[in-house]
């Protein structure tokens, strides 16, 4: 390890620190795991007698029955969601370096880090803190394989893999990391496109097929949730008018002939999902809360935005915008959560993005300081 890698380590692991310290205070958390909604721990003690649908978390759920025949499950998961979390921000770190320069990569990590409303969920026994590392991770892997044109790097398709077990969705972080894949290649455009169909045409067939987006609560199922207009999972109140279907079949297949029959509701139900991730402003929180987020926010997608624009001809930005689209197209697909923690799956990845604004930002205010405009010397 170089001197700059241990002084990078350091400073991530000093902001690690600074924000699990920070969250713990402001949302009262324990040092150590706290259990979440999810039962994954009592899951993980049947493992591996599981269900379709727990299969689909095999990969959290082998976590945590590693841990436990070590000792200790909960333990186990948090250190290991702890340090996966400081390596992910390393990646970032080193994604927001090469595409916007120091400050851009401190402060990709930094929100990754230190905002409340992300870095909550390193605590948790839930499969979130795992899951948007390895989207990052995953995302340095695709950024490495492209600029050194290694299509079938071993470490990225491994990561993806590995990630992709850990939540149903994860499946969609398989076929993102493809299509982006071929699209990086130079090929003929029919051909990428050809590429790209057959990716999104498997990954469509195993959502399909997959017993873990099949089995379960009927009630839980896609089509159901779309044509009772749910809007947030189990929140009335979001609820919108939705066309009935002539069968109530509750199938994934049947959804998606729903969806073909009403376009229209569905691109407004799907909207309204998105955005609730996007705002994360929630009506049950403080008004402290709420209006921190509403700032924080603001503040990250303007500079998330003017950091797209600079690395629009750039490889981060075929990268994160080819696994932002999908999962933002799940989610309009499926229904929102009630914390606006799906919204991390990809907003993770738009730090870098923000990093990148921000170097730009103060780039451009040091050349305007350092270039007075000169008085005019016409008589």
């Amino acid at each position: 390890m170089t001197v700059q890698s241990r002084k990078d380590l350091l400073g991530v692991f000093g902001l690690f620190t600074v924000g699990q310290l920070a969250v713990g205070a402001l949302f009262s958390l324990p040092f150590g795991p706290v259990h979440g909604g999810d039962s994954y721990l009592s899951i993980a003690e049947r493992f591996p007698d599981l269900s379709g649908t727990e299969w689909g978390y095999g990969g959290y759920v082998i976590v945590l029955a590693l841990g436990e025949a070590l000792g200790s499950g909960p333990w186990f998961a948090f250190f290991l969601q702890c340090a996966v979390v400081v390596g992910a921000a390393s990646a970032l770190l080193s994604l927001g370096r090469r595409f916007g320069g120091e400050l851009a990569g401190w402060t990709a990590a930094g929100i990754y880090l230190l905002h409340p409303l992300v870095t909550q969920w390193t605590s948790y026994l839930l499969t979130e803190s795992l899951f948007y590392s390895g989207v990052i991770i995953v995302s340095w892997c695709l950024v490495h394989a492209i600029d050194t044109g290694r299509p079938w790097w071993a470490p990225l398709w491994i990561a993806a893999l590995l990630v992709a077990t850990v939540r149903p969705n994860g499946v969609i972080l398989l076929g993102s990391a493809t299509s982006v894949m071929a699209i990086s290649r130079p090929r003929p455009l029919n051909v990428r496109l050809v590429l790209v169909a057959m990716a999104w045409g498997a990954v469509l067939a195993a959502g399909v097929a997959s017993p873990a987006l099949s089995t379960g609560s009927e009630s839980n199922y896609f089509g159901p949730r779309a044509w009772a207009g749910e809007v947030v999972w189990n929140v009335p109140e979001e609820r919108i008018a939705m066309p009935q279907p002539a069968v109530r079949d509750p199938s994934n297949a049947a959804f998606v002939r729903y969806v073909l029959a009403h376009p229209v509701d569905m691109v407004e139900l799907g909207a309204r999902r998105v955005w609730w991730e996007l705002k994360q402003v929630r009506p049950w929180y403080s008004q402290s809360l709420n209006a921190f987020t509403a700032v924080s926010m603001s503040g990250f997608y303007l500079l998330a935005a003017i950091g797209a624009w600079r690395t629009r001809a750039a490889t981060i930005t075929l990268v994160v915008a080819g696994i932002s689209v999908p999962f933002m197209g799940l989610i309009t697909m499926t229904w929102a959560i009630w914390e606006g923690r799906f919204g991390w799956w990809f907003l993770v990845l738009w730090t870098v993005w923000a990093g990148v604004g921000c170097q730009t930002l103060i780039d451009s205010a040091r050349r305007r300081i350092a270039s007075p405009s000169q008085p005019s010397t016409s008589p």
